[in-house]
């Protein structure tokens, strides 16, 4: 999902929600506990398909206050309403003809808010731009906010992967592979992410990613692949992780159990669950049981949501009732 600010186009904004003026964040001791259980979620996301916009001001154009948007697909529109509204920042904004919905935080103490909750929790280059953004608010609001350094704590000690994993990061797979007359049944959990970088700052976030993913592939007990790919003013990287072992995919169970997702990508995390406690208990063997993991593979295949995702919320601490229609005016639920 493009994360450049740019590349968006217009956007429809006859189709929108906004919580600038009212939302569960009126007392400041709220914001702190929000940040102690969202905000390594909410710094993972943004890092996946986010982006933080600072004005160059080096930049002779008209100047802008740093924003923040975040991109979603139509079918997670749910979760961006959601985040907007607990957060109390924000419009969101559907841009059909992309098949997307967007995040969009503009007003400067929603921004600011934003920063507080992501700030301390974040694992990738995008730090740099988090911190520009504060330099700014310090430089021209006369604020004296912290640049906190990159979280270096284990990967399974907050949310941030799960946030990681529900941007165009992460995702659960099922094959069936016709062997010998045989039905054989893999499963995946993979973590891929393409870097564009320009020469002059290309190597320092190759590195950076490296360092994350390679701390990842350790959680997972894992390996890494990587590739770089040079042309002449770009580079490009990619980073690929994926996890296939029986024994290993527990460890990718036991941590989603702990930190659940919170968007489209929690159904095929329930099926592929699913489907690993049969192939554990060798339940699989059965001819009945094929069948049945045959009618899983076919609701992931044809995107059926068979769940409800109200506890996921309150693991965070978010106990404001779900997004539906009878409190939004979309027509996604």
């Amino acid at each position: 999902m493009p994360a450049l600010i740019g590349g968006f186009g217009k956007i429809n904004r006859d189709i929108k929600q906004n919580y600038s003026s009212q939302g569960p964040l009126d007392v400041k001791d709220k914001e702190s506990n929000l940040r102690e259980k969202l905000g390594s979620y909410l710094a993972g996301l943004i890092e996946a398909d986010g982006s933080i916009a600072v004005h160059d001001p080096n930049s002779k154009s008209k100047r802008y206050r740093p924003k923040i948007l975040v991109v979603f697909s139509l079918a997670d529109e749910p979760l961006a309403l959601k985040l907007a509204s607990v957060t109390n920042a924000g419009a969101v904004y559907r841009k059909t003809n992309a098949g997307s919905v967007i995040w969009d935080i503009q007003k400067s103490e929603e921004v600011i808010r934003i920063i507080n909750l992501i700030n301390g929790f974040m694992r990738t280059p995008k730090i740099e731009a988090l911190h520009r953004a504060i330099n700014w608010f310090n430089t021209f609001d006369n604020l004296n906010l912290t640049c906190l350094g990159l979280d270096k704590s284990p990967i399974n000690s907050n949310a941030w992967l799960a946030g990681f994993s529900d941007g165009e990061s992460g995702g659960f797979y099922l094959t069936l592979t016709n062997r010998k007359n045989l039905i054989r049944v893999q499963q995946q959990f993979k973590l891929k992410i393409n870097k564009n970088c320009q020469n002059a700052d290309a190597e320092s976030v190759g590195s950076a990613y490296f360092i994350i993913f390679s701390k990842i592939c350790e959680f997972f007990e894992t390996s890494l692949i990587s590739k770089t790919i040079r042309e002449e003013k770009k580079i490009q990287f990619m980073f690929i992780i994926i996890v296939h072992n029986l024994p290993k995919l527990d460890l990718v169970i036991n941590y989603f159990e702990k930190y659940p997702l919170l968007g489209k990508k929690y159904s095929d995390y329930i099926n592929f669950r699913e489907v690993a406690l049969k192939i554990k208990n060798k339940e699989h063997l059965k001819p009945e049981v094929m069948e049945s993991i045959k009618i899983i593979k076919n609701r992931m295949k044809n995107k059926q949501v068979n769940y409800s995702i109200g506890d996921n919320y309150k693991c965070y601490g978010l106990n404001l009732p779900y997004i539906s229609k009878r409190n939004f005016s979309t027509n996604l639920v």
